[in-house]
């Protein structure tokens, strides 16, 4: 099947090449025809994405639309060391367990009851995939939920216990997703995003780790409120209120055991990492200025986000595992195996397709062929862009999706004389909406695995919680922000 895709991707390719849709202006025609070629291949995954990625370093100096080195460039700037070294920065939590303790500290707090369990196992895996990608973090909590839910006192009946797993499975996958949201690291849309906004309004101010926050944190606990409401409706209405065997809480949760060396040094380092990124810059809080670290040092013009994750990156391959083991490091050689090359490269491929828009003309072109949207309201066209993004999300990688639409959303927004964050942040943020079907993305199909979730049923409810996202995000942007 996937080979009929790619049979299908060639075909329309070379018809775009020899009966171009913009004959006057040959350059534009051929980034059209390289656009569809790579989307086709990117939403049906012919051919493994990363190699899709690749392809503008065969056909960009092939058709005359930049050299090879101008895009190499692409694949290698300060926006993929910022992703490679937040996800060092994963892999070191990962490492140590640092995670499993998060998710147990908040059980401590919020008890054994449903409510409390079911709040814990949304806020948990929402925290953790601000800076971990949402498949290790469906990964790491998945052991837990199993085992929390296999404990379930013997006063629910099997139908209880059932509801109650689904309820926990869910709040998994879809924290997992909405969390990413909260933090310009968190999910790579967001960082496609980064590197577009930058490719097509250089004159603007940029968007930091701080300033996405400030936009993104208040929708992400928007979406994890309604995810938990939505969830404690349709599962928990009728089950009882304490549903974990007290032995077993008392087991794992009150005596766990005390934190290790290693996981003190992460910790430290990871606390560091988000000061660093939130205090770069100086911060304007009207009457009251705080100063960026990088201004004070003189630094504001030579340091940028990535700088912060790449020196917390080499300080884990510096510390030791122990203080009294110096000789083990946290990070050594073989654990930047676990780095996502593939994403990197899917990266790459997104920034080359937005740095081919402006190269080609494409952008100005778009802009002008899309005036005709004027008279659309703000509002509907948040609407609009959000839908068709969710929509499309749900059966493609939701970076593939971010880099086809970003660089359209963005000659939209210079058409119409609209801030760009109105229009970009709300298709980014709708790229990580995926809930309906297992496919749609990986932490989906690491609880449907469980067969404890039918299809129908993450339907149901995956597609409730898409309206209610497009919802929030058409509100807030339209009329809040």
């Amino acid at each position: 099947m996937k080979f009929r895709w790619l049979v299908l991707a060639v075909v329309v390719f070379i018809f775009l090449i020899f009966s171009p849709l913009i004959p006057t202006n040959p350059k534009i025609s051929n980034m059209i025809a390289i656009i569809i070629f790579m989307g086709i291949l990117w939403l049906t995954e012919a051919i493994p994405i990363g190699i899709t990625a690749v392809l503008p370093l065969l056909l960009y100096p092939i058709m005359h639309i930049a050299n090879s080195n101008e895009t190499a460039v692409n694949y290698f700037n300060s926006t993929i060391f910022l992703f490679l070294g937040g996800f060092i920065v994963s892999i070191a939590i990962e490492k140590v367990q640092l995670h499993q303790r998060i998710a147990l500290s908040l059980l401590r707090i919020l008890g054994r009851s449903k409510d409390g369990i079911l709040l814990a196992f949304a806020i948990s895996p929402w925290f953790i995939s601000m800076f971990i990608s949402n498949t290790a973090t469906a990964l790491i909590m998945l052991p837990i939920v199993m085992s929390i839910a296999s404990q379930t006192t013997s006063n629910l009946s099997e139908w209880d216990r059932d509801r109650f797993a689904k309820a926990l499975l869910f709040a998994v996958a879809y924290s997992s997703s909405i969390g990413g949201i909260a933090t310009l690291i968190g999910t790579p849309p967001n960082l496609v995003f980064h590197k577009i906004y930058q490719i097509n309004f250089p004159n603007l101010p940029e968007i930091t780790f701080a300033g996405w926050a400030e936009i993104a944190i208040p929708i992400s606990i928007l979406l994890l409120i309604s995810e938990y409401l939505l969830l404690r409706i349709l599962f928990l209405r009728k089950i009882p209120t304490f549903v974990v065997d007290e032995e077993f809480f008392r087991e794992k949760v009150q005596n766990a055991r005390k934190m290790a060396d290693s996981e003190w040094i992460v910790l430290i380092v990871f606390i560091l990492t988000c000061f660093l990124w939130i205090f770069r810059v100086t911060i304007d809080l009207g009457s009251i200025k705080i100063p960026g670290w990088a201004d004070l040092l003189g630094l504001e013009k030579y340091t940028d986000d990535a700088t912060v994750a790449i020196f917390s990156s080499i300080l884990l391959f510096i510390l030791p595992e122990k203080f009294k083991q110096p000789k083990n490091r946290i990070l050594n050689i073989h654990d930047l195996s676990k780095v996502p090359w593939d994403i990197i490269l899917l990266f790459g491929g997104g920034f080359a397709i937005a740095d081919g828009f402006t190269r080609t003309g494409l952008s100005d072109y778009l802009a002008k062929s899309l005036a005709g949207f004027s008279h659309l309201p703000p509002y509907l066209l948040i609407l609009i862009v959000s839908t068709i993004v969710v929509a499309t999300t749900e059966f493609s990688s939701n970076t593939a999706v971010a880099s086809t639409f970003l660089p359209i959303v963005a000659s939209l927004s210079k058409a119409l004389g609209i801030a760009p964050i109105k229009l970009m942040i709300p298709a980014t943020i709708s790229s990580s909406l995926a809930f309906m079907l297992p496919i749609s993305t990986p932490p989906n199909v690491i609880v449907f695995a469980t067969k404890k979730i039918r299809i129908p049923e993450m339907a149901k409810v995956g597609i409730t919680l898409n309206i209610i996202g497009i919802i929030i995000i058409t509100i807030y942007f339209a009329f809040l922000f």
